[in-house]
């Protein structure tokens, strides 16, 4: 003979409590989800935004660092290079713009640069 068993809606003390723990850990798991996406959200942000050059102008307005391919003249030495594109707003003076192309571009030799070679120049925008 088969036993059926009959729903009442009551529920053993032991049932109930397991049942309520099961919606806790469930709960804490949606929790947990929640916060460790908005975690990983937060970070890729701030990663993102942190990896824009930004510089500020003596006026006060914000610029970027870009850098352009220049082509070396006849007769143009690194020095003449440098006065003609320093950026008094930016750079102290032609001699720190000098030190930065240099250390850009590797160079070692300042007397040796070759018409027709190329050169990498810093500049803001």
């Amino acid at each position: 003979m088969r036993h059926t068993r009959i729903n009442t809606g009551y529920r053993k003390p032991s049932d109930r409590n397991n049942h309520n723990n099961r919606r806790m850990k469930r709960a804490a798991r949606k929790w947990s989800f929640w916060a460790v996406s908005a975690l990983f959200v937060l970070i890729v942000g701030i990663s993102v935004f942190s990896m824009t050059a930004k510089a500020k102008s003596s006026a006060g307005m914000d610029e970027t660092l870009y850098y352009t391919s220049y082509t070396i003249r006849s007769g143009e030495t690194l020095w003449s290079i440098c006065e003609d594109h320093a950026d008094p707003d930016h750079y102290k003076n032609t001699k720190e713009y000098f030190k930065t192309v240099i250390e850009l571009n590797q160079i070692s030799d300042t007397e040796y640069i070759e018409s027709g070679n190329h050169l990498v120049l810093p500049y803001y925008k």
